[in-house]
């Protein structure tokens, strides 16, 4: 099988087959059984390595204080990334199977650490939702994460190969800067610190002085699409904490753009993907160049575009 996967920070993005796709929350827990738990949709239990854990949604309704989520540095060192990576690919498997995988790494994560891929090469012995699976990751090729963006929106669009653009990859805790000049990546491609993350933190801090909690900021993303949280009793969260923190995040990422790029104006392209940037969408729009285009399926997107390559 043929399969895209995005590991990000903050979602597991999954396309497989003929582009059917997955995404759950990128965290992780300790398995603990609940009364009436269901395998739903982005709710899985992993069983890998003599260790059983709760993945996606199901490691937040354990409600289990140990909940494992973001990883620094060489994230294909990581165990929380190793799992998410093969839940995501397991999850789409109805037996055993050789895949081919197309994946990606921020911009700087991959002039690092992109040889360490072929770690994962091989067969790996898993169990999703009580059922054994032993999948081969037969191919394993590792790309910059807005490569994607970029393979996808290119399909029928060649006046893109021929341009001048930069894609900002707006992520969960880092933003991707990528510089492409006539088909070209060029080295000045780099990674920001700054992402849907300092939004989730602004609001996970006024959810937890006003209900005395403890929540995550992988947690934030109900909190904002409900625009309360209800405790006992109905909270809701004021308009100008979320706007104030929208606007915070565009400018830090815009101001830093102008900085590194000062040629900006000058560019036939600017696209903006990644799935914080629908959330800054009235910002986007007022930033004077010519063309700017916002990805469609700005969350999948990278991933869409790694299946793509699959296709040759």
């Amino acid at each position: 099988m043929k399969i895209g996967i995005d590991v990000g920070y903050g979602y597991t993005k999954v396309v497989y087959g003929d582009y059917m796709t997955k995404i759950f929350p990128s965290v992780v827990s300790r398995a603990k059984m609940l009364e009436g738990m269901q395998s739903n949709y982005g709710n899985y239990i992993l069983e890998y390595e003599g260790n059983e854990i709760f993945v996606g949604d199901a490691a937040f309704k354990a409600g289990n204080k140990f909940i494992q989520t973001a990883f620094e540095g060489d994230r294909l060192a990581s165990t929380v990334y190793k799992q998410l990576m093969l839940c995501g690919i397991a999850s789409c498997l109805p037996n055993d199977c050789d895949v081919e995988i197309v994946t990606g790494l921020p911009v700087n994560g991959f002039k690092m650490y992109r040889n360490n891929i072929t770690d994962f090469k091989g067969r790996h012995f898993v169990k999703i939702n009580g059922k054994d699976i032993v999948l081969n990751i037969k191919d394993l090729k590792c790309i910059p994460q807005p490569i994607g963006t970029y393979i996808k929106l290119s399909k029928g669009h060649n006046e893109l190969l021929e341009s001048n653009i930069l894609i900002v990859d707006i992520g969960f805790k880092t933003t991707d800067l990528m510089l492409i000049d006539h088909d070209i990546p060029l080295p000045e491609s780099t990674t920001i610190n700054y992402g849907m993350s300092d939004i989730s933190r602004i609001v996970i801090d006024y959810v937890n002085s006003e209900t005395d909690s403890a929540y995550s900021i992988n947690q934030a993303d109900e909190f904002i699409r409900h625009g309360y949280v209800k405790m006992g009793t109905r909270i809701n969260l004021p308009n100008n904490i979320l706007k104030g923190a929208k606007e915070g995040l565009f400018n830090a990422i815009w101001n830093r753009v102008k900085e590194l790029y000062p040629q900006w104006q000058s560019l036939d392209q600017l696209i903006f993907t990644g799935g914080t940037s629908l959330m800054l969408l009235d910002k986007i729009q007022s930033v004077p160049v010519a063309s700017i285009v916002l990805s469609s399926d700005t969350q999948m997107a990278n991933a869409i575009g790694y299946r793509d390559i699959l296709e040759g």
